[in-house]
């Protein structure tokens, strides 16, 4: 539940309303549907079946789980997160070992589509050493509470981080080892709030 009321007062904070570029925009940039966030009821209103003669009945709040919606995207980052910890988890590495890593591609390459950069951030990703994990697109970056496109790669990953320099002299591209993560349910959130979302 912390987390997750990080997520909606990290956004609070900013202000990225309807931000687009080239289909890419910003998680809670849309609209909510008319019935996001109200509230419903299922059950079993046969109570001559139950032995307590009783209807069986919940409430339950409507969500469409969508990155998009201002209303959902909260339990959309939680979702997402425990799939992604999931998957993290069955690759059977000590997750003690999960390290935060940033890539970076050069400026002059920023007018590529973000899939063709994120085709090379996985390679040079794989020449400093990672083996394998979990990237998440952000192409845009904040400052003073304006955001610009500034195209970059989260990888939460395994392997040993090195030939940065090399990398960089030789590509352009800057890697950089954030450290590990002790809460990776912390990070997962935290990136998913200022994730790239495209459609389809």
């Amino acid at each position: 539940a912390k987390t997750q009321s990080k997520f909606f007062d990290w956004y609070e904070q900013t202000n990225y309303e309807h931000f687009d570029w080239n289909g890419w925009n910003l998680p809670m940039s849309g609209k909510a549907k008319e019935d996001c966030g109200q509230w419903a009821w299922r059950g079993c209103l046969d109570h001559k079946l139950h032995s307590d003669g009783k209807i069986r009945a919940q409430t339950y709040q409507l969500c469409c789980f969508t990155a998009q919606c201002p209303k959902c995207a909260g339990r959309w980052a939680k979702r997402s997160t425990a799939r992604i910890l999931d998957r993290l988890n069955a690759s059977k590495k000590n997750q003690k070992y999960l390290k935060h890593i940033v890539v970076s591609p050069p400026r002059w390459l920023w007018h590529k589509p973000i899939e063709e950069l994120r085709k090379e951030a996985r390679k040079m990703a794989k020449r400093a050493g990672i083996k394998g994990g979990l990237d998440i697109v952000h192409p845009f970056r904040e400052q003073d509470k304006k955001w610009y496109l500034s195209p970059h790669f989260h990888y939460l990953a395994f392997g040993w981080v090195s030939s940065t320099d090399e990398i960089f002299q030789k590509n352009g591209w800057l890697v950089k080892n954030i450290g590990i993560r002790e809460n990776p349910i912390g990070t997962v959130m935290y990136l998913l709030s200022h994730a790239g979302i495209k459609k389809g």
